[in-house]
């Protein structure tokens, strides 16, 4: 009797090809989430994210369409132009530690907007929210909440306050 040391070793097809198709899965999962990771807006992968005022990854709530981005470039070009509002979705002391200059701060977990200033946003050309980074939520869902008021055009800043300010673009600090 001889045996054929060459294919001993092998594994029956069928679990051979079971281990290949779990590798590749798991290939693909870290792949996944290697991309997921460089998005401007990452999915969730982990369980539940607290609500609260100061979390920049706050869902949205009134209204589920995506609010389209606006480049830094393309924002700072718009910036002052008749028509143009910027708003800083972040709470108040963020605000004034440094935002876009003349821009209005709207906490996104504000109960009200004041009359007067709703007025004056539904007025604007444009609107630009932002927060502080690519992967803070507040200003996507006060966006979504401003077109939910009737504001026609609204663009949330992508990358945020930071690139803004990295790249040298007016800014300013204080409480006005």
């Amino acid at each position: 009797m001889s045996i054929d040391v060459a294919h001993a070793d092998h594994r029956p097809g069928h679990l051979r090809a079971a281990i290949e198709a779990f590798l590749l899965c798991l290939c693909a999962a870290g792949i996944g989430l290697a991309l997921n990771a460089t998005r401007r807006a990452p999915l969730s992968v982990g369980g539940p994210v607290p609500q609260s005022a100061e979390s920049c990854v706050a869902p949205a709530t009134e209204d589920v369409r995506p609010v389209p981005f606006i480049e830094p470039r393309l924002a700072a070009k718009r910036h002052g132009g008749a028509g143009v509002v910027f708003i800083d979705a972040r709470p108040r002391a963020d605000w004034t530690l440094g935002h876009i200059a003349g821009a209005l701060n709207v906490p996104a977990d504000e109960a009200q907007i004041e009359p007067a200033r709703l007025t004056a946003i539904r007025a604007a050309q444009l609107v630009v929210t932002y927060c502080d980074r690519p992967q803070c939520g507040l200003s996507t869902r006060l966006g979504q909440r401003l077109r939910s008021l009737g504001v026609a055009d609204v663009r949330v800043l992508a990358d945020g306050w930071h690139a803004w300010f990295a790249a040298g673009y007016p800014a300013q600090s204080g409480d006005f």
